[in-house]
C-alpha cells in the first residue's frame, strides 16, 4: 500500500497534488516558482492508495487539473488588486474555464498601463492636423487610421451623423489623445461618437429606437428631439459577433 504523491510545478505555481488510480483527490498550493513543466514522482508512506505504486511516472495532469490549477494561479495574482473590478456574483454562474478566462481578462486590465491611443502604435499613430488635410486625401487617410484602430481592436460605433471631416476631427481631438488602459486580449472596445460631448441628443435624434426614446422620455422627464435619418451612412470595421 503506498501513498503517490505529484508535485506539479506549472504556471508559477508550485502545486501538491494527492492522486488514487482514477485521478486527482486534492490539491494545495506551495508557493511561487518561475515557468517549468516538471512532474516529480515521490514515493511515500504505504498507508493510503493500494495498488498505485504501479503507476510510475507516467501520470500526465488532466484539463480539470490544468483548470484548478490555473484558477488558483490567477486568484493568487489578483489578490493586490481586491477591489470591485471582479464580479463575484458573475463567478458563481461560470464554468471554471470560462471563470479563468475572465479573470484573466480583469488581470491583464489590472495590470496594463494608461497610455493615450496613439501611443499604442509603433511608430505612434500621429496623422497631420485636420485643418491641414486636403479634401482629395481625407478619405484615404481616414480609412487608413480607422484600420489601424481596428487592428488595435478599437471599433467605431454612431458616426453615420458626423460628415468625413467631422469624424476625422473626432478622432484626431477625442480619440487619438485619450489614455486608456493598454490591453491585448482578443476583446474589443467601443467607441460611441454620439456622446463625445455626454450629450444624448445625437444618439436620440439619430440611434435610438422609438421604445429607448420613449423610456428616455418618462425617465428624465425631458422633450425628445425630432427623429432624422443620418446623412452620411458608411460601413465601418465591426468587432465580431462572438464579442458583443
Amino acid at each position: 500500500m503506498r501513498e503517490t504523491e505529484h508535485i506539479i510545478y506549472n504556471n508559477f505555481h508550485f502545486a501538491r497534488a494527492v492522486l488514487d488510480a482514477n485521478g486527482l483527490i486534492g490539491f494545495t498550493l506551495k508557493n511561487i516558482f518561475p515557468r517549468r513543466s516538471l512532474e516529480i514522482m515521490l514515493q511515500a508512506s504505504d498507508t493510503f492508495f493500494p495498488g498505485v505504486a504501479g503507476m510510475g511516472t507516467s501520470f500526465k495532469p488532466n484539463h480539470e487539473v490544468e483548470a484548478q490549477l490555473r484558477n488558483m494561479e490567477l486568484r493568487n495574482a489578483l489578490e493586490p488588486y481586491n477591489d470591485d473590478s471582479v464580479n463575484k456574483n458573475m463567478l458563481s454562474h461560470l464554468s471554471l474555464d470560462a471563470e479563468n478566462e475572465y479573470l484573466c481578462d480583469i488581470l491583464e486590465w489590472e495590470k496594463a498601463p494608461f497610455k493615450p491611443i496613439y501611443r499604442w502604435f509603433n511608430p505612434p499613430l500621429c496623422p497631420p492636423r485636420p485643418d491641414r488635410v486636403r479634401d482629395e486625401d481625407l478619405p484615404g487617410i481616414l480609412d487608413c487610421i480607422l484600420q489601424k484602430l481596428f487592428e488595435k481592436h478599437i471599433v467605431l460605433e454612431f458616426t453615420d451623423h458626423l460628415s468625413d471631416k467631422e469624424l476625422y476631427r473626432v478622432i484626431w481631438r477625442n480619440i487619438l489623445p485619450c489614455e486608456v488602459k493598454m490591453v491585448y486580449t482578443q476583446k474589443y472596445m467601443s467607441w460611441d461618437c454620439a456622446h463625445i460631448n455626454g450629450d444624448p441628443d445625437v444618439w436620440l435624434r439619430y440611434y435610438a429606437s422609438p421604445e429607448e426614446r420613449e423610456v428616455w422620455a418618462e425617465t428624465y422627464q425631458q422633450p425628445l428631439p425630432p427623429m432624422e435619418i443620418p446623412k452620411y451612412p458608411r460601413h465601418l470595421p465591426e468587432k465580431p459577433e462572438m464579442d458583443i
